[in-house]
């Protein structure tokens, strides 16, 4: 019988091993495809963009505030600083731009400071029109905002930042008396006192302050004199709105009488041509207003606005000739005052004692000036209390003049001095339409007409010394120098010698740019200077 069970071993272990080759072959397939799926992946990570984490940014900086002390309201933020007659922003290579706003025009300047003096880089000087600015103050914001926008893209004045000259009713200026207190203690002392000495309130006030020195009281207390500078804020407000609105950035406010000083007066007053130990006073005679301040070793002591300027003239001419406003301010630049020979120049005025005292007619009514609130007197500011009052109070001028304000007073004035002008009947109306005229009668009529109001506008400017002269402590003024629009009748220099027992000269206020980069040819920069005083003033650094 045959065995059935013997092969069937062998064939199911053939089975078997298949089997497992093919499982083990699947395994590895399986495998190498999985690596290769891993690379893939892998290099697809490797090539896409990585995502870049956002930075925390970094607060920004606060904008730098120019050296020196800033003016601080009461009760807020300030809202820019008012300098206190010290320059420029120090250590920077290039100014602000000086921003010099009158009634009629607008001035800018701007300036590379460099150790050997100042680089101008650029200056311009435009019309501006009327109903903008009326009495050193903003009338119109949206309207000066337009005209400052095209005055930059017209004269293309690089730089945002500038630096703003006030000059108005609404500053008040005081030099005080306090005793030696520190920064806190003296901010306090003055925002106490000021309310004694400053008409405006305490509140609505912007103040800054600057120390002119130290010195002993008849008690033997030292005690110091400083320098106090109130501006009504509303008034300043209205001049950055119309700097915000015409893309600018306010840099620092200044007074026009500070930055006349910067530009006019250096350390050595040899330059200045005032005797050793003189005081030297500078006039600004703008198109409405003339700003008077005095310097003493380097220091401003005393500040007034005067309601009298270049425009004064240019009335004058035009009533006495008969011309329009245009044609009077031609003849005014063409024919200008009397040439005056040096012997004549200096002989003039006495060589030494005070002014001749102006007297009112006896049939006058006379009143005692009222004191102007920019003015900048002495004042007794001290721990006991205020000092006595003078007649017509504490800051009171001594000078009489017939009552009367501004234009009318000063006719009366010229009535009892004599000097009044014919009336133009006397000459015709239309004199410059008369054939029956001459050209030499009317070159007379027009030299008459300034002479006379030239004489006016010295007889302002001695009431205001005769002031200065009455505080205590007063040094005697040994020059006089004038600069604005003014300034540049020809003339109107020899004719104030003649008047004041010193000399009277056109400043420069060039004597510190060493290089001129401006575009302006040096003949027309000299015959611009003028304009310039305050400008440059803005824009200049202090003198170490």
């Amino acid at each position: 019988m045959a065995n059935n069970e013997g092969p069937s071993k062998p064939v199911n272990q053939a089975a078997d091993k298949k089997s497992i080759r093919a499982q083990k072959a699947a395994a590895r397939k399986a495998a190498r495809e999985e690596k290769i799926a891993a690379r893939k992946a892998a290099r697809k990570q490797r090539q896409a963009p990585k995502e870049k984490t956002p930075k925390e940014k970094k607060p920004r900086r606060p904008p730098r505030v120019r050296k020196g002390k800033a003016a601080k309201p009461a009760g807020e933020t300030k809202p820019a600083k008012l300098r206190r007659g010290k320059g420029g922003a120090l250590g920077s290579k290039v100014s602000p731009v000086g921003l010099d706003l009158g009634r009629s025009s607008i001035t800018a300047v701007r300036l590379r400071h460099q150790t050997a003096g100042s680089v101008l880089l650029q200056a311009a000087v435009d019309a501006l029109p009327e109903g903008l600015i009326q009495e050193g103050e903003v009338r119109d914001v949206d309207g000066l905002a337009a005209a400052i926008r095209s005055f930059w893209k017209t004269y293309k004045i690089k730089g945002k930042k500038v630096a703003l000259g006030l000059a108005n009713q609404k500053i008040v200026v005081r030099s005080l008396d306090f005793p030696i207190l520190d920064e806190k203690e003296l901010r306090s002392a003055i925002e106490f006192q000021a309310q004694d000495y400053i008409p405006i309130p305490i509140e609505e006030a912007v103040f800054d302050y600057h120390i002119l020195g130290r010195f002993k009281a008849d008690e033997g207390v030292e005690k110091q004199k400083v320098l106090v500078v109130a501006a009504q804020k509303q008034m300043v407000f209205q001049f950055i709105d119309a700097m915000k609105k015409a893309r600018l950035q306010v840099a620092g406010i200044d007074l026009q009488a500070f930055a006349l000083l910067r530009s006019q007066i250096t350390r050595s007053f040899l330059d200045e041509g005032a005797p050793a130990g003189a005081a030297v006073a500078v006039a600004n005679v703008a198109s409405d207003v003339t700003n008077l301040v005095v310097d003493v070793a380097g220091e401003p002591q005393f500040t007034r606005i005067i309601a009298f300027g270049g425009d004064d003239f240019t009335r004058s001419v035009q009533e006495q000739a008969g011309v329009s406003f245009a044609e009077a301010e031609v003849l005014k630049a063409q024919i200008g005052l009397a040439p005056v020979g040096k012997e004549e120049r200096e002989g003039s005025a006495p060589e030494q004692g005070p002014a001749p005292e102006r007297k009112p007619p006896a049939d006058a009514e006379t009143q005692v000036i009222p004191p102007s609130d920019n003015e900048a007197g002495s004042g007794g500011a001290s721990e006991g209390g205020n000092e006595a009052a003078e007649p017509g109070g504490p800051f009171g001028p001594s000078g009489l003049i017939p009552s009367g304000e501004g234009e009318e007073g000063r006719q009366q004035q010229r009535r009892a001095d004599g000097n009044e002008l014919p009336d133009k009947g006397d000459h015709g109306e239309g004199l410059w339409d008369s054939a029956e005229s001459s050209p030499a009668e009317k070159e007379a009529v027009v030299r008459r007409a300034l002479e006379i109001t030239a004489d006016a506008l010295a007889d302002d400017i001695r009431r205001s010394l005769d002031y200065y002269m009455s505080q205590k402590n007063s040094v005697p003024v040994g020059r006089l120098l004038l600069g604005g629009g003014g300034a540049m009748l020809p003339n109107l220099d020899a004719r104030l010698s003649q008047v004041f027992p010193f000399q009277v000269v056109t400043g420069n206020p060039l004597k510190r740019i060493t290089q001129n980069k401006s575009g302006l040819g040096d003949d027309e920069l000299s015959l611009l200077a003028p304009r310039l005083a305050i400008a440059i003033g803005l824009a200049l650094e202090d003198e170490d």
